[in-house]
């Protein structure tokens, strides 16, 4: 009696060869042959467990053969077989087989976390389906090696791992050949992904090119958000080829879409273009004459869909070592030959022109560290070949090494791709010819120590502090000794009467050592003191800041009478700095040793007695330190003459020169006209 086949349902359990029992959980999918159900372990992990449709699985509306219901039961076999028999790593990894109680062989799998159908659907971007095709074509080929067809790729079917690489599952075996047509029809997923000569014999590896093809081409004509939905019809897999409307809608939507994913800007026409080209061949319906219509091989299809996919972001893959030149066998050049050495670099598909990638050279001086060691090379120059194997080989020439040791690092990358430069790195010696000298170093010129503000007024103030003089103690507390300055002369009466000038601001102040009286204080009649410091010493000490500082010097009043002086306290008066001018009245000429012992006062003397100083005030001149030349009796005197002549000499050697060589000439002269009459 046959056993009747019941409905998987949530909840159910069932129990394998090696009786562990699994819970049934959500169902996953129905594909052509079965259903996918995710069921428990007893570790806990989830599995897959793939069973073959029954009459309950088709529409009702529909009557179901008997044929078709056990060719579904002989596929789950096959597919066990083979993959017990073919345990490719790209191929699902067989857990478990076994029959339920009613008969039907079932397989466990392992349960992968998402498909390329769902990966198409969430918006998967057009480089990255690039890049899948390429994986599922490399996988393709590896089972076209093996004498297989995949012969029902589609999104559905290939799985991705948690690595993101693809899994090929549910291969066409020979128990659904007959029967995949109208499978296929009962599917749930409506759409084809055969060749229009599907029908027509055994799966091959046209079907699965085909296939391939149809998912890039849907990929690169999704509509963008918010397109309008009128052209949705665009993307209804075309089942007689491309027309010229339809390229050129590809490409515009290809070219949008990649700029909009960051693709290189330099390559992304070219992408465009080219993936135009590559689907008009790869899903036109004419298949003679081949080339250049369609791919009847996975090993056609796999290079063009490498090229097209490494233009997306194309990168430098590796660089070779940097070989020295021939004129360097031992990695040494002689002094006098240029530096030379070579690189080859590996690039991705489809980059052959050199101008796309961009390089560097670095060379550093192994003798020299910090930011000595780098060597500048600005003229450093090199020329590209390519090599017989695709890679690009760069001939670099460093010109004027000077002799030392050396390591260059040469570093290459695509132009706009973002990605890490690639580095190739070498050391080499270079050794001075015959009669080298090397050149001098440059002087360390130091730049000259700024002007400190403080640092210049404080000399100022220290050249303008009181000298000490006998009696006077100040605020500082130091004693002047009362022999270390002469006694100074006596003051006259307009200095007796005269008030005392104000100090510059600074300046160390003086202590009294009695109080003034009233005879020490200025008189009524005479004019108040001014209050600013603007007298001389503070009109010295701003144009010394003005000289020494680039400032603009105070302005000092020029039509302003200064006020008579008045008299000095006796102990505490400070004599006038040597460097100074005092608006006293002048020292009287001094004509000789001893003049004024007569007049300077003696102990016993009186301070306050008047001594007569010619000054201003009597209307003579002041007199100067130099002595008056005396008067000179009229006419021809020989001695002034000499004095002026060595007087000339003294100032200018050059006349002299003149006047000697005027003398010898004149000498000559009367000698010539002397020595004939004598003779």
């Amino acid at each position: 009696m046959e056993k009747v086949a019941l409905p998987m349902e949530t909840g159910q359990t069932v129990t394998d060869v090696e009786k562990r029992t699994w819970t049934v959980g959500q169902r996953l999918g129905r594909g052509l042959w079965g259903s996918s159900f995710v069921v428990r372990g007893p570790d806990e992990r989830e599995r897959v467990l793939k069973i073959p449709h029954t009459v309950a699985d088709f529409p009702s509306d529909a009557p179901v053969p008997a044929s078709l219901v056990k060719a579904c039961a002989e596929a789950a076999r096959e597919q066990a077989a083979l993959l017990a028999e073919a345990p490719h790593p790209f191929l699902p990894r067989l857990q478990a087989h076994f029959d339920l109680p009613d008969g039907r062989p079932v397989l466990l799998l392992p349960r992968y976390p998402t498909s390329l159908r769902r990966k198409l659907d969430g918006g998967l971007g057009l480089g990255d389906t690039l890049g899948l095709a390429l994986a599922i074509a490399e996988r393709l080929a590896t089972l076209a090696r093996a004498g297989r067809a995949h012969g029902d790729l589609r999104p559905s079917n290939v799985l991705l791992n948690d690595r993101g690489e693809p899994v090929l599952a549910d291969l066409l075996t020979p128990a659904l050949h007959s029967h995949w047509r109208r499978l296929a029809e009962l599917a749930s997923e409506r759409r084809d992904y055969h060749p229009p000569e599907a029908d027509a014999g055994p799966p091959t590896q046209g079907w699965d090119t085909w296939a391939l093809c149809l998912v890039v081409f849907e990929s690169a004509m999704r509509l963008p958000e918010g397109g309008d939905p009128r052209h949705a019809e665009r993307l209804a897999p075309p089942t007689e080829g491309l027309d010229k409307l339809q390229l050129a809608t590809l490409r515009d939507r290809a070219l949008a879409r990649l700029q909009r994913e960051g693709a290189n800007a330099r390559f992304v026409a070219r992408v465009a273009d080219r993936l135009a080209t590559l689907l008009n061949r790869g899903i036109t319906q004419a298949t003679e004459p081949s080339p250049p219509y369609r791919f009847e091989a996975v090993s056609d299809l796999e290079p063009r869909l490498a090229e097209v996919a490494a233009l997306v972001h194309p990168k430098v893959e590796d660089v070779g070592r940097l070989l020295l030149a021939a004129s360097a066998p031992d990695g040494v050049f002689q002094g006098g030959t240029p530096v030379e050495f070579s690189v080859t670099v590996g690039t991705t598909e489809g980059v052959t022109d050199h101008e796309h990638l961009a390089c560097g050279v670095q060379i550093l001086d192994l003798d020299a560290t910090g930011d000595d060691a780098r060597v500048h090379v600005p003229d450093t120059r090199y020329a590209v070949q390519t090599h017989p194997s695709g890679r690009l080989r760069f001939q670099f020439t460093v010109p004027d090494l000077p002799p030392g040791r050396y390591k260059a690092r040469i570093a290459f990358a695509v132009r706009d791709s973002g990605e890490e430069p690639q580095v190739a790195e070498g050391e080499f010696e270079v050794r001075p010819p015959p009669g080298y000298v090397p050149p001098a170093p440059e002087p360390e010129t130091q730049a000259p120590a700024p002007l400190s503000l403080d640092a210049r007024r404080r000399e100022i103030e220290d050249e303008d502090a009181p000298i000490p003089v006998a009696g006077v103690t100040t605020a500082e507390g130091d004693a002047s000794e009362v022999d270390a300055f002469p006694t100074p002369i006596a003051p006259s009466s307009a200095e007796v009467d005269a008030p005392q000038p104000t100090r510059v601001a600074g300046a160390a102040a003086v202590v009294l050592e009695h109080e003034p009286t009233a005879a020490d204080l200025p008189s009524m009649d005479a004019p108040p003191a001014p209050s600013s410091p603007t007298g001389d010493s503070a009109g010295d000490l701003d144009d010394d800041l003005a000289d020494d500082l680039d400032l603009d010097a105070p302005t000092r009043p020029s039509d302003a009478t200064p006020p008579p002086l008045a008299r000095p306290a006796p102990t505490a008066r400070v004599p006038a700095r040597p460097d100074t001018p005092t608006p006293h009245a002048p020292p009287r000429e001094v004509t000789g040793p001893g003049q004024w012992e007569d007049e300077l006062p003696g102990p016993a003397d009186d301070l306050d007695s008047e001594l007569w100083v010619p000054g201003p005030a009597e209307g003579e001149d002041l007199p100067r330190w130099e002595e008056a030349p005396a008067e000179r009796p009229k006419g021809f005197d020989a001695s002034v003459w000499a004095e002026r002549l060595v007087e000339i000499a003294r100032r200018d050697a050059y006349a002299v020169f003149l006047v000697i060589l005027a003398g010898v000439l004149g000498v000559l002269f009367l000698l010539a006209l002397i020595v004939p009459h004598l003779l």
